[in-house]
């Protein structure tokens, strides 16, 4: 009997919110086929905003752990190269500033996510783990080679970068690609 008090007073209290939420969740369902690409892209914004935030709690070793590359291949994959590419070069952007390590340097990686979102849809008849694997190695590499050469960055960051990014992105798209994916295709 304690327990139903608490809830029927929990629902007078929040009645409002719950009005409204019951509201949009209404009405999300209704336009689901017109909103679902926004959703699929805020869902992807939220995952690279996290994975940004994380990379400021263990900025040294933890910058291999992107949804970059995640964002750019299901927007790409989805959606065709216009919306890959450009989403791409958003989220680096993205990334870059709320991780706070946005320097000169980071505008040299912003053609390769515009390449991967144009290149990606011309892949489609492999799978989404398939394709988010082979491009996220060839990133990899650039990026390492570009890090150390061009940029005289250090080569024991670059290659755990080259390791935790490969393998993050593996896990990435082995489990959370194929259901972001089944999402979108609903």
């Amino acid at each position: 009997m304690q327990l139903i008090k608490k809830i029927n007073h929990y629902l007078k209290r929040h009645q409002g919110i719950l009005i409204i939420l019951f509201l949009v969740l209404l009405i999300g369902a209704i336009f689901l086929r017109y909103l679902k690409p926004f959703f699929i892209g805020v869902l992807l914004l939220i995952l690279v905003t996290l994975s940004a935030l994380c990379s400021r709690i263990v900025p040294k070793y933890g910058t291999g752990f992107e949804c970059i590359m995640l964002a750019t291949v299901l927007m790409g994959y989805i959606y065709g190269s216009p919306y890959g590419a450009l989403f791409g070069c958003f989220c680096v952007i993205l990334y870059y500033l709320f991780a706070g390590q946005f320097t000169p340097e980071i505008i040299a990686f912003i053609p390769l996510y515009l390449l991967v979102g144009l290149l990606v849809p011309f892949f489609t008849f492999s799978s989404i783990t398939t394709i988010g694997i082979i491009f996220t190695l060839i990133y990899d590499i650039i990026s390492v080679l570009l890090s150390v050469f061009m940029f005289g960055m250090s080569i024991e960051e670059n290659v755990i970068f080259f390791f935790t990014n490969l393998g993050f992105n593996y896990l990435l798209f082995s489990y959370l690609a194929p259901f972001i994916l089944r999402l979108a295709t609903l």
